[in-house]
């Protein structure tokens, strides 16, 4: 037997033993626990609050005695979610005392275990559980620890057995007055002992061996540092040449995207809360996050259907750096826990955390529900020195054996290699032994793709020819595409069959062939694009792969490319807006490249990739949106932008080309632009056109004060209460939820929903609104309907299909169900939102669960699954055209991106809020599942100058308004901003950051007026004949005798000319 194994049955026979202890004793504070004396048809002592509550005498249902409970739900037409409950009587506590409920249970189903409170005069204060869990078939305990809070005198002991499946049998329910646990608590080693320092990780701990090593903790003792580096290695493995084409063997090869590891299992009480804490220092990481584990007292982990989670998230993601900090968090075990532990998670291509110090302390304290777990970061140590960014090289040189002919395009083939020169000055080797390919190698970039150079002679007595220029990647690893086929794609060669000119393009003839000697067609080509975005002018290359085979149907091909501008990553910065996250910018160093994880390009990620630093920018983009999944990452030896171009099991595919592109400049600045450039290009071709942030105000609400209001009084509410003070604060745009019939997120058709009032009762909030200068925004999610909803039986067709005749359900929410966008569904719903928009005024959409139905699911069929993703593009264009303005709950490229904005830090000493820079033309939703994390939101955006300086940027938050609407100090503040945003945004085109911090500009597209938006007071010159404003009255602003102009903090200015 395994050491963890006789761990968890030492456990699992101690806790039996006491709870058996327990039932010997008369300490119980329940009576007629066992359930021995009946009155009636119930225990003795015991009420029923539902139907389905009966005493059994059963001896196969009985644990001990002569009787138990049978908890059987009924399901009555109209009750959706129904149960049975029984509780006992009330049970004075006193304050500083522990009390500890057990009940034994079997049966199917679920049941929970709870406390009910309440105050002087017996006045109900509320219940306080963890949900419903699995019962088995055999007897288990279920415990759940309480500690009063000062407003409870008493408690009762709730059992409830929920849903029309469930039968459970409860017996022997004791509760009793309890200890603190004695001794230790937690992890066996987490102040991290060690005898020394060294690789590795130290006792009590675990993960990645090459990843852990044990440090010096700066107090005198250790802690464990672990790296989250992204490792050359960790990309390129192993792969030898004849499984560099091989889809079985290449595809294994997947860098990982998440890293963790973790304190070993430790034994906790089932019910009881905990506080848990430990120390943890960062430099440069991404996406930090922590895990809190548990098993049952046999030491197996939950699963999806025990009703405890496989883990809880403790917080939200950290990004950045920081010295020491330390961890608080209070937590409740599940009532059938066993053991715990704790994990520490974040992206591969960070840098570094350390963690010492890890406690476990149990509290005296009532339960936290799992949605009620708080955290909070204590004890900051001061800031942490930023990286240096590279000099620049000024001697770039690139390196060819012989004078090039004078026109190109121009191929030389040699036994080792292939080299393409193209028009633009791009030059590129294929490597090659023999007969075989290996992959493109170094690619460069003539300055001038006329100039000749000169020659060089080096040490080794070759003469060289040098032409000044850039390396645009360092030819590792060898940049090749992979095929995946129906049949497996196990190709054992790339073999060259020569090249065509084609006008400028070059075509590189290849085969892909297979151990038994059969062949398909394998086609790289190569051409010179050129392009001008604002004021620079970009060149280089477009490239992609054409495939043809007789019977093999391919599935996608991988771009597996690799880019570094100056033949390095190191301080190169790359630029990668994910509004999920904290940080889109990543300056990459020996110890800190970048990852960006996994994605689907145009509708849920960027589909460009930028990287800049001082010898200028690498821009790279596609000719048209199609779907692509890709996974970028840099390494400390080559920066990775690998594409898998998606395909139906054709015998034909083509991906779609790729332009990679070099301009002699790049910045912050120069990304937007190009970006910006991108987006237009793919919005084009998709027939949808820019929507512009402007101030929004959320005015959902929670369920307890909408039943405190009523559904059907709440849009009037809105227009009596919330409009007057929401218009007057400079917002153009509210959003509102569960505008659909059967509500929530799962509507069941696309109707007005009629406990709202229906579309009157929109059309009349629409139109006071408008009266208002306000759009009204509704959320809708364009990919799904409420599993239930009669309409699938009405119209079968309306269902996407999934594998098996089955309904698609990867997506976490099981309420919900895919549309088919590819048939009957798309003319049917765009009919309907073209009716509401014309009755009711509707403005806008918040497109939520964008890309879940459409990209991130299994169809019947893989060319089902292509059309239906294909599909989200033309349906969100049909929405668009009916006038409508589009937010989308993702990092699209087309809609306005306004996925909920990241929150993890907020509670930290120094909260670590996105760069607003980084944020540029996006809308991220600012709200919460929970109270204290949305006013932690609110005071945070309204801290200093925050708002203003995120609008400075074209970032507008939604503002939660009911965390904002009884706050007059911050409708001043957001009155000034919104106002002045409101005046100057039609003039913000192209951005300018401003040295030192002092403020954003911009300038309008005809380049006649500018826009500065002030950090800190300055000096503005003023060009001849222009004159200034100051937003948002548009107020002339006196020039100096210099034609300059002072400038004060905070404020919004306007050059015309």
């Amino acid at each position: 037997m395994r050491v963890y194994e006789m761990k968890h049955l030492a456990l699992a026979i101690a806790f039996a033993a006491a709870v058996s202890a327990a039932f010997g004793q008369d300490a119980t504070l329940v009576a007629n626990g066992g359930f021995e004396q009946t009155t009636g048809d119930l225990p003795t002592g015991w009420t029923r609050l539902k139907d389905g509550v009966t005493v059994t005498a059963e001896a196969q249902h009985v644990r001990t005695g002569r009787q138990a409970v049978r908890l059987k739900p009924n399901a009555e037409p109209g009750q959706p979610h129904p149960s049975a409950t029984l509780y006992s009587g009330k049970v004075r506590i006193e304050p500083g005392k522990r009390y500890r409920a057990t009940v034994w249970a079997k049966g199917k189903g679920r049941v929970q275990l709870a406390f009910w409170e309440y105050g002087p005069q017996g006045k109900w204060l509320g219940g306080v559980g963890l949900g419903q869990v699995r019962v088995t078939e055999d007897w288990r305990p279920h415990v759940l620890h309480y500690g009063n809070p000062s407003a409870a005198e008493s408690v009762v002991v709730a059992l409830d057995a929920g849903g029309a499946e469930s039968e459970v049998f409860v017996d022997d329910v004791t509760l009793e007055v309890v200890g603190l646990p004695k001794g230790s608590e937690g992890p066996s080693n987490g102040e991290v002992r060690s005898d020394k320092a060294g690789p590795g990780a130290a006792a009590g701990w675990a993960g990645p061996a090459n990843r852990l090593s044990i440090e010096p903790d700066g107090k005198g003792g250790f802690c464990q540092r672990f790296d989250a580096r992204m490792f050359a290695a960790d990309a390129r493995g192993d792969l030898k040449t004849e499984g560099y084409f091989n889809w079985r063997v290449a595809s294994a090869v997947s860098p990982p995207t998440w890293l963790s590891f973790h304190c070993e299992p430790f034994a906790v009480e089932p019910g009881a809360t905990q506080e848990i804490s430990f120390r943890l220092r960062a430099d440069r990481i991404h996406a930090l996050h922590l895990k809190l584990r548990h098993f049952d007292r046999e030491g197996r982990p939950y699963d999806q259907t025990s009703g405890v989670n496989a883990y809880y998230q403790l917080g939200g993601t950290r990004d950045g750096s920081w010295n020491y900090q330390r961890f608080l968090c209070r937590a409740t075990n599940p009532t059938t826990a066993g053991q715990a532990q704790i994990e520490f998670w974040c992206l591969c291509g960070g840098g570094s955390i350390w963690v010492d110090d890890l406690a476990i302390k149990t509290l005296v304290a009532p339960p936290l529900h799992p949605s009620a777990f708080t955290t909070e970061w204590q004890n900051h140590s001061g800031p942490v020195p930023k990286p240096k960014t590279r000099d620049r090289d000024p001697r770039t040189w690139l390196l060819v054996e012989e004078p090039l002919p004078p026109k190109p395009p121009h191929v030389k083939e040699t036994p080792s290699y292939v080299r393409v020169w193209l028009k633009t000055g791009v030059m590129l080797y294929v490597r090659r032994a023999g007969e075989r390919i290996l992959g493109i190698s170094l690619v460069g970039l003539a300055r001038d793709p006329l100039l000749h150079g000169g020659i060089r002679t080096m040490d080794e007595g070759v003469v060289l020819f040098v032409k000044r220029g850039e390396h645009l990647r360092n030819g590792t690893p060898p940049m090749a595409p992979l095929v995946e086929t129906v049949e497996g794609g196990e190709y054992v060669a790339c073999v060259y069959r020569g090249h065509e000119l084609r006008q400028d393009e070059v075509v590189l003839r290849t085969e892909l062939r297979d151990s038994a000697g059969s062949a398909d067609q394998l086609d790289w080509h190569f051409a010179p694009h050129e392009v001008k975005v604002g004021d620079l002018t970009y060149r280089g290359l477009a490239y992609w792969y054409s495939f043809r085979s007789a019977k093999n149907h391919v599935l996608q091909i991988v771009d597996r490319a690799t880019w570094e501008l100056g033949g390095t990553p190191i301080g190169l910065t790359v630029v990668d807006q994910n509004t999920y996250a904290g940080q889109s910018a990543f300056l990459l160093t020996e110890d800190s490249p970048y990852c960006s994880g996994n994605g689907v390009r145009f509708v849920g990620a960027e589909c460009l990739d930028y990287q800049f630093a001082p010898e200028g920018a690498l821009f790279a983009y596609f000719e048209k949106p199609r779907f692509v999944r890709h996974q970028r990452m840099g390494t400390p030896e080559f920066v990775m932008f690998r594409d898998a171009h998606q395909f139906a099991g054709t015998t034909t595919a083509v991906t779609t080309p790729k332009y990679v592109l070099w301009a002699d400049r790049g910045s912050r600045d120069h990304w937007l632009e190009a970006r910006d450039f991108a987006y237009a290009h793919a919005r084009k071709q998709a027939g949808i056109v820019k929507d512009t942030p402007l101030p929004l105000a959320n005015v959902w609400t929670d369920w307890r004060e909408l039943a405190q209001i009523g559904k059907g009084k709440y849009y009037q509410k809105v227009i009596d209460d919330y409009l007057p003070a929401i218009a007057d604060a400079g917002f153009k745009r509210i959003l509102i939820h569960e505008p659909w019939e059967h509500g929530g997120c799962s509507p069941s058709d696309l109707a007005i929903n009629s406990e709202f009032g229906g579309e009157a009762a929109l059309k009349r909030l629409c139109d006071a609104a408008r009266a208002r200068g306000i759009e009204v925004i509704a959320w809708y999610g364009p990919g799904h309907l409420w599993t239930k909803t009669p309409l699938f039986k009405e119209r079968p067709e309306f269902l996407l299909k999934g594998r098996g005749d089955e309904p698609p359900t990867t997506y976490c929410w099981p309420d919900i169900t895919g549309v088919d966008l590819t048939g009957p569904w798309f003319d049917y719903a765009i009919g309907k939102l073209k009716g509401i928009r014309e009755r009711t005024g509707l403005g806008g959409f918040w497109l939520d669960s964008y890309i879940n139905f459409t990209h991130g699911v299994k169809c019947a069929t893989r060319e089902l699954e292509i059309r239906q993703a294909e599909a989200l593009v033309q349906f969100h264009a049909a929405i668009q055209q009916l006038g409508y303005v589009t937010y989308t709950e993702a990092s699209s490229d087309f809609g306005i991106k306004s996925n909920g904005f990241p929150v993890g830090g907020l509670d930290a000493p120094e909260p670590t809020w996105p760069a607003p820079d980084e944020f540029a033309d996006t809308s991220p939703y600012l709200g919460g599942w929970r109270e204290e994390r949305e006013i932690r939101l609110a005071e945070g955006l309204m801290q200093g100058d925050r708002y203003f300086r995120y609008l400075a940027n074209k970032c507008v938050p939604f503002v939660y308004w009911r965390r904002f609407r009884d706050r007059p100090e911050w409708h001043a503040k957001l009155t000034q901003a919104n106002r002045a945003y409101d005046a100057v945004v039609a003039f913000m085109d192209r951005r300018q950051l401003l040295p030192d911090d002092k403020g954003v500009m911009w300038i309008s597209a005809d380049g006649r007026t500018r826009v500065l938006f002030a950090f800190a007071p300055q000096r503005l010159d003023v060009p001849a004949g222009a004159r200034a404003f100051l937003a948002p009255e548009m107020t002339p602003v006196a020039l100096d005798a210099r034609q300059g102009l002072e400038v004060e903090r905070g404020k919004v200015y306007v050059v015309r000319q």
